[in-house]
């Protein structure tokens, strides 16, 4: 009723007539009250209404797919039981296979190879078809699985039998039919004698076949006490004087003729230091001092005993020999050996020479010691057997003396007042390796003023009146600036003409080239002059009262002049 009633009223409100339009520039009239229906109600079925609060509802969310397993299977163990016929050509098998099927999916199971012949067949949950080179079984649900397999092998044309097999995780296979006396190996080197007393058996691991052959029994081999090696040796060393050292390379090559002990052993003297040894399949080497303390033992051990060459490369250093005297290089002597041939390269300093009684023509260096020994001289020696090295007897050279220090450029400039006052610069530039003393000798009479090494003050020692040493720092590639100024005193001028003398000092190194220029006062000119220098050239028109002169290549002379002057006209 209620329903109607609501029903009635909403027509009412729709079919009321619309308002009529408003007059031009009229205002609207005000819009119809709407009916309140707060108080009115609404009457459904209740299995609407159900279904709208079943609507309402959330929906519940359904559980994930159990996810797939990593692996669809696992034959956790399998045993084989064989027998072989009376020729050992063919042999009849059982195998049982306890299988745990993890997919859910429609599943393969590799268990034997095709190439055992199927007798019979027993599968629980499945069945065994060929698929991939395998009796599989096929299963389509999860769950543990026990298949049976009676099946027959051929031997290989070459012996053996082999079948392929899907791994598992424990297994065992048993022998029947085994003739007493032989022995069953299986392809991991497992080997068993039958007997009277029943079937092999065998623990399988995991492995993708399962392959046998019958065989001989081994035999014992009696056990014997290891042989050392012998040997056939040729060595050759190469020993170089460097920085005060004796430094050696030896290389050892060595055939073994007999022994099975794969290590070579050889000695040097107890005061040698073996820095490396190195050889192919080298497995390691040690060195021991004798009981004797006078030698050094080094046991060289190989890897691979079948091989019978040897190459090893040894580095070793001994003490300094004499300059002049008996040489004794110790070569490596090798323990053992049948026939031994030692020849030492020995390479003197600069200032030694070497001769031997048993030195060799040989002019050919090895290869490998090519780079020790270089291109400078050496003596080859041959080593008697009797001896631990190579003897030479040592003798010093003669050596050309070379000038320790040069002056490549030496420059003066002399000024000579009217009373006969004068002072005199001097500049070196001394070319020198090492440290050098340079000493200076001033003229007669002359007095030292100022002096400088490469810029800086210093101080001379005096050796004598008028006379100085000053020490030079060493210098690679690199030359020092000597700077010194000393007074003197000569004639006064003439009052018309006159001579004026000059010398400068006395120095003990070589000088290459020397420049000197003397300024006399402006009111005098140079008329002659005579010495053991040169007038300087490329000069046309000189200064007033300049004089330029040069030398060259001197050692040990005293550069001096004679000046003849007049006074200029006015």
């Amino acid at each position: 009723m209620n329903r109607a009633l609501l029903c009635l009223a909403l027509a009412s409100v729709l079919a009321a007539p619309l308002p009529a339009a408003p007059e031009p520039f009229a205002a609207p009239a005000p819009a119809p009250a709407i009916p309140d229906l707060k108080a009115a109600t609404v009457t459904i079925p209740y299995a609407e209404l159900r279904a709208l609060w079943e609507a309402a509802q959330p929906k519940p969310t359904p559980p994930p797919a159990a996810p797939e397993p990593p692996v669809p299977y696992a034959i956790t163990q399998v045993r084989h039981a064989l027998e072989l016929n009376a020729a050992q050509s063919a042999a009849e098998g059982v195998a049982k296979f306890e299988i745990q099927v993890l997919s859910t999916k429609p599943t393969l199971v590799p268990l034997l190879g095709v190439d055992a012949a199927l007798a019979e067949v027993n599968a629980e949950g499945g069945s065994v078809l060929p698929a991939n080179g395998f009796h599989a079984l096929y299963v389509t649900s999860p769950g543990r699985k026990a298949v049976t397999l009676r099946y027959s092998l051929r031997a290989r044309p070459g012996g053996g039998f082999e079948v392929p097999a899907t791994p598992a995780a424990a297994g065992e296979v048993t022998f029947a039919g085994v003739p007493a006396g032989r022995e069953i190996e299986l392809q991991r080197g497992l080997r068993q004698t039958s007997t009277a007393a029943g079937p092999l058996r065998f623990l399988l691991s995991a492995t993708d076949s399962l392959a046998f052959q019958l065989v001989a029994p081994q035999v014992a081999k009696p056990r014997t006490e290891p042989v050392a090696a012998t040997w056939q040796v040729s060595t050759v060393a190469a020993a170089v004087v460097n920085d005060g050292r004796l430094e050696a390379t030896a290389l050892i090559t060595a055939t073994q003729t007999a022994g099975d002990v794969p290590s070579l052993t050889f000695q040097l003297p107890a005061q040698a230091s073996v820095r490396s040894v190195q050889a192919d399949q080298l497995e390691r080497w040690e060195g021991v001092r004798a009981e004797d303390g006078r030698t050094r033992r080094v046991t060289v051990k190989f890897k691979r005993p079948e091989e019978t060459r040897r190459l090893v490369t040894v580095a070793y250093e001994l003490p300094p020999p004499p300059i002049t005297g008996e040489w004794n290089v110790a070569v490596p002597q090798v323990q053992r050996a049948e026939q031994e041939r030692r020849l030492a390269y020995l390479v003197p300093g600069e200032a030694t020479d070497l001769s031997a009684e048993r030195a060799q023509p040989e002019t050919a260096v090895p290869g490998a010691l090519a780079g020790i020994i270089g291109t400078g001289r050496f003596v080859a020696v041959e080593c008697d057997p009797a001896e631990p090295g190579a003897r030479a007897t040592a003798k010093a050279r003669q050596l050309a003396a070379t000038a320790s220090a040069t002056i490549e450029e030496a420059s003066y400039q002399t000024r000579v007042v009217t009373d006969g006052a004068g002072r005199t610069n001097a500049k070196l530039m001394v070319r020198h390796e090492r440290a050098q003393a340079v000493r200076i000798q001033l003229p007669a009479g002359a007095a030292l003023l100022t002096c400088a090494l490469d810029g800086a003050a210093a101080s001379p020692v005096q050796t004598a009146p008028g006379a100085f040493e000053l020490l030079l720092p060493a210098r690679p590639n690199r030359q020092s600036a000597i700077e010194f100024s000393y007074t003197h005193r000569q004639k006064e001028f003439g009052a018309v003409s006159g001579e004026l003398a000059l010398s400068l000092p006395q120095v003990d190194l070589f000088t290459t080239t020397l420049s000197w220029e003397v300024v006399m006062p402006a009111a005098y000119e140079l008329t002659a002059a005579e010495g053991n220098v040169q007038f300087a050239s490329g000069i046309a028109a000189p200064e007033s009262g300049v004089v330029r002169l040069r030398k060259e290549l001197t050692r040990g002379e005293t550069p001096s002049v004679a000046i003849f002057y007049q006074k200029r006209a006015l």
